[in-house]
């Protein structure tokens, strides 16, 4: 099982990214604060996914070989090459890095994110967006907050299986 070293430190960078543009779009003080506050939800999702790793990442030091299997309750773990997929079953999320983007679904949305474009998915419409696009985000802005909120919410309320885990396993985090 491989989540600390790839996955989190993927998210990491990304959530420094985003962090640096938000402080940095701050400064110059040229746009609207909608645009500063969707780009703050997006940096907050990152916090969000992050939190939600390093609770699964704990899990390693149980699961160390693991390259595909159960690895807590209901969640499944999946390793090839460069792609490492966590999965639960039901309710149906999957979080899922490739290497260059990250994925994170549950029911009807869906969102990749690669560098600085978001492609997200509600129900059957699906759009991308690129953050330094001013325009076209606070076109898309509430679509945007909608699938991270939603895809916040369903990270925060499945973290507490991992913490479960974690005290049944008995392992310090």
């Amino acid at each position: 099982m491989d989540i600390s070293k790839t996955v989190l430190r993927y998210v990491d960078k990304e959530y420094r990214t985003i962090a640096d543009y938000v402080r940095e779009t701050v400064r110059e003080g040229k746009v609207r604060k909608d645009y500063i506050l969707t780009l703050t939800e997006v940096q907050s999702f990152f916090s969000k996914l992050r939190d939600f790793l390093k609770k699964a990442s704990c899990l390693e030091q149980v699961h160390a070989d693991l390259k595909c299997g159960r690895i807590c309750r209901r969640w499944i773990y999946t390793e090839s090459s460069d792609i490492r997929v966590l999965t639960k079953l039901n309710p149906r999320v999957v979080v899922a890095y490739y290497g260059d983007k990250i994925k994170v679904s549950y029911d009807d949305r869906e969102v990749d994110i690669c560098g600085t474009e978001i492609e997200y998915t509600i129900n059957m419409f699906k759009d991308k967006v690129n953050l330094h696009n001013v325009d076209e985000v606070l076109e898309k802005r509430s679509l945007i907050l909608e699938v991270l909120g939603k895809l916040k919410a369903i990270l925060e309320h499945t973290e507490k299986d991992f913490e479960i885990c974690i005290r049944e396993f008995r392992i310090r985090c």
